[in-house]
């Protein structure tokens, strides 16, 4: 049997006692329901002489009014139920031994004013609705009715000709009302009177009426001035779903002026109840929106994502993953805004980056998103699909600035102030941009810019460089009286997990932990290894942990080289004298720091501080005879970073020989990896070009690391060349490649987006792309994928292609067709 597809989008429509998952949790309110129930199911008694009532349930708009109807209605025919024996239910009618004990109807306010008719007349006809058929058609023949109409039209037909009726004496007043009141009491009589009538219950009707403060205050007024008419008729009752305060205005209409408006609406709700607020912040939303959106077998993985974010909303976090999309206060808005996330995360495929934050950030803010934000992130207007916006480095630093403010655990509006401060600090404006949408990006888990950080230290100070609060910062540490071991395991297992946000929070508990005296050396290596992994999520919890690493134990000679390595990645003239302190430390304490080292450490500080180096030729000698790595990692960058093309070759092929020979091919493929990269970044068409021939090899042959995002990001540096150099079939074939591959890197999203924007013209998956979505442009298969690249060249530069000498080995599954 074929499996149907469900729907799990939440109906905007009233729900009833079975469907509750609001009301019941509200034990005032339905106690009020309760009784209410109670009191009109003791009106069936044949001895009761209940008068008839005006109930008012009160709320804003899109509240529940219209549940309340439904969930009161099956109370009284619940409580009927157990009233009566053998009670018989036929549409909203209830009948026992042939008797009608109760009947129901529901006057849409709404509708009928639309409709043209008066409110009084409108509401007379739903008064009859609960009077016995015997007397509809005993006065449908005093009228004159002409009962030639058969079939199933015949009861239409008969409505109509009632309605005409009544809109004929619109003009008489309560003369019509009075009139139909007055024959069905002289029909009861009859009844009686004829022994026709054996009534062992007294028969009640209930009429709801809803969307009333939909209408104008004039039909409101005469409405209510109708239902106070009404309500003088034994066991008639009316339950009038409306906003209170509209309710006033419009009986302030139709009364004394100098009476109250409060006054005023006793006259016709006898009795007023209001809906307590049903959702009152964040979790209340998110905790609704998990029952609508139940756990089932077939629920997507984004939908699955989903509920699980759901589940972890907390209070007290204004700026957390879900909170800004979760500010509605009514059942009906809440359930618009799931179902903009059910349409959202049906489609998302990153469940590991920040395109959740991007999507929440468009969804509450999407007029300053699309303004500020998002030509940012997609590079609108910049042909170079490997250049960054002219603005990148303002988002970067505001998003830096956010995350101290947020960090900082104060309310919103005084993080919006210390988000003002700093900012100024760093001097930078917002430019208009909503403070709170730049808050909500810096906070945890954090928007990544769309470049690399270079973010410098601020002032190289113990503590938390980039604000003077660190204390206010480490504030919103949670369980801070948990062992110095277990914070360190957390973190190391936050680290392997790559569970960044996790490992913000655990890092900053080493932090407190350091300052409080609980650390010692027996922890440095620990924290200094938890301090390399941060180095590319955040600067600032990078630098403070190398620093505690480096007082817990300054006699560790790798903790110090950590350190001088982050501050020379650091590349700012500022780190001099620091630097120059811990390498003068290592040369007189630290045998194990040989010569090599020392030379190319010098050299690299010589780079940054921007002196000539005349021995590079030398110190690549000495390193490609050297059999470690650490030297030639350094020259490396030097070389690097002042495009020393015609080096690469003399460092990088020795030393992607040695480690290709020794088997270790996951370190030779690293080293090509930065050759090709290197490479193909240069602004020297030939180099570059050289440098697309490595990655195409790498591509062709699988010779990558892994398929995460390292070798992703491979694949699409050669789609960003082949796009500079117009071959834009092979480009778009090879991103859509990455993003399948990596829908979370920040870097591939951001690069794909551009290319689709400005090459391709597509803004709808450029879109998608950014919120790390579905895609309608399909994965290419082969006989895509040969297409795409029949027209590449067999090379892209006549530089020797010297890897070719090594017989490639496929560590992932290779894309054979992007290759001659």
């Amino acid at each position: 049997m074929t499996e149907r597809t469900r729907s799990w989008l939440a109906a905007e429509r009233p729900v009833d006692l079975g469907e509750d998952v609001l009301f019941r949790d509200r034990k005032e309110f339905w106690g009020k329901l309760e009784f209410l129930a109670d009191h009109v199911a003791a009106a069936v008694q044949p001895d009761s002489a209940a008068s008839g009532t005006v109930f008012g349930i009160s709320a804003p708009w899109g509240s529940g009014k219209s549940s309340a109807l439904r969930m009161l209605w099956d109370l009284i025919v619940r409580t009927v139920n157990q009233e009566v024996p053998d009670l018989r239910q036929s549409g909203r009618s209830h009948t026992s031994g042939g008797q009608s004990v109760l009947t129901t109807s529901t006057y849409y306010a709404n509708v009928h004013e639309a409709g043209g008719q008066s409110a009084r007349l409108s509401l007379a006809y739903e008064v009859m609705q609960g009077y016995p058929e015997e007397y509809r058609k005993s006065m449908l023949t005093g009228l004159g009715y002409d009962r030639s109409a058969v079939g199933i039209s015949s009861g239409l037909h008969a409505e109509i000709f009632l309605r005409e009726k009544l809109g004929e004496y619109a003009g008489s007043g309560p003369v019509i009302e009075q009139w139909i009141l007055d024959t069905f009491l002289e029909h009861q009589r009859t009844l009686r009177e004829d022994g026709t009538s054996t009534t062992r219950f007294a028969h009640v009707h209930v009429a709801f009426i809803d969307d009333l403060d939909r209408c104008s205050e004039a039909f409101t007024g005469e409405l209510l001035a109708a239902l106070n008419f009404w309500s003088n008729v034994r066991n008639l009752f009316f339950v009038v779903a409306a906003d209170e305060e509209h309710l006033k205005r419009s009986a302030r209409r139709i009364t004394d002026v100098r009476e109250s408006a409060e006054d005023a609406l006793e006259k016709f709700v006898h009795f007023q109840t209001m809906i307590p607020p049903l959702i009152s912040g964040p979790v209340d939303a998110a905790q609704y929106g998990l029952r609508l959106l139940p756990a089932d077998e077939h629920l997507n993985p984004g939908l699955r994502h989903l509920r699980s974010l759901l589940s972890e909303v907390r209070a007290g976090e204004p700026f957390g993953l879900m909170a800004p999309a979760l500010g509605a206060r009514t059942p009906r808005k809440a359930k618009r805004v799931l179902n903009v996330l059910l349409r959202d995360f049906w489609l998302l495929k990153d469940l590991e980056g920040d395109s959740v934050k991007r999507i929440i950030a468009r969804m509450v803010w999407q007029e300053d998103f699309d303004r500020h934000i998002d030509p940012v992130l997609v590079g609108a207007g910049i042909e170079d699909a490997s250049s960054a916006h002219p603005r990148a480095d303002w988002l970067r630093i505001l998003i830096e600035c956010a995350s101290a403010a947020v960090g900082s655990g104060d309310d919103v509006e005084t993080a919006i102030a210390r988000f003002g401060e700093l900012a100024a600090l760093r001097g930078v404006t917002l430019d208009g941009c909503e403070p709170r949408l730049l808050l909500y990006l810096g906070a945890s888990p954090q928007l990544e810019p769309p470049s690399p950080r270079t973010h410098v230290p601020g002032g190289l100070v113990a503590g938390l460089p980039g604000t003077e609060r660190s204390e206010e910062r480490l504030s919103v540490v949670r369980e801070a009286n948990k062992g110095v071991s277990d914070l360190l395991t957390r973190a190391q297992i936050a680290s392997k997990t790559a569970d960044i946000p996790l490992l913000r929070v655990s890092s900053l508990q080493l932090v407190r932990a350091f300052e409080a005296g609980l650390l010692g050396a027996g922890e440095a290596p620990g924290v200094g290894n938890i301090a390399l992994r941060l180095e590319r999520e955040d600067v600032d919890l990078a630098w403070a942990l190398h620093q505690v690493a480096h007082t817990l134990d300054p006699q560790h000679t790798n903790i110090r080289l950590n350190l001088v390595d982050f501050l020379l990645d650091q590349k700012n003239p500022a780190v001099e004298d620091i630097v120059v302190e811990h390498l003068n430390w290592c040369e007189l304490n630290a045998p194990e720091f040989e010569p090599l080292r020392r030379r190319v450490y010098r050299a690299r500080l010589d780079h940054i501080l921007g002196h000539e180096i005349t021995d590079i030729d030398e110190l690549i000698d000495v390193a490609v005879a050297d059999t470690g790595s650490a030297g030639k990692r350094q020259l490396w960058v030097i070389i690097n970073d002042r495009n020393l093309y015609d080096r690469y070759v003399p460092l990088m092929r020795p030393w992607f020989e040695q480690d290709y020979q020794s088997g270790d091919y996951s370190r030779a493929c690293t080293v090509l990896a930065n050759y090709a990269t290197g490479m193909i970044g240069s602004s020297d068409s030939e180099w570059a070009a050289h440098g697309a021939d490595a990655l195409r090899f790498r591509i062709k042959h699988g010779f990558l690391t892994n398929l995460d995002r390292l070798g992703a990001i491979d694949i699409t540096n050669l789609a960003i060349y082949l796009g500079n150099i117009k071959h834009f079939a092979a480009a778009a074939a090879l991103y859509r490649i990455a993003y399948e591959y990596v829908p979370s890197a920040a870097e591939i999203r951001s690069s794909y987006a551009r290319f689709l924007v400005n090459v391709q013209d597509d803004p709808q998956n450029a879109r998608s792309v950014q919120q790390g979505q579905e895609l309608a442009i399909p994965l290419p298969d082969h006989d895509a994928l040969v297409a795409a690249f029949a027209d590449l060249p067999e090379r892209f530069s006549d530089r020797e292609q010297w890897w070719l000498e090594y017989p490639p080995v496929s560590l992932v599954t290779p894309i054979p067709e992007v290759g001659p």
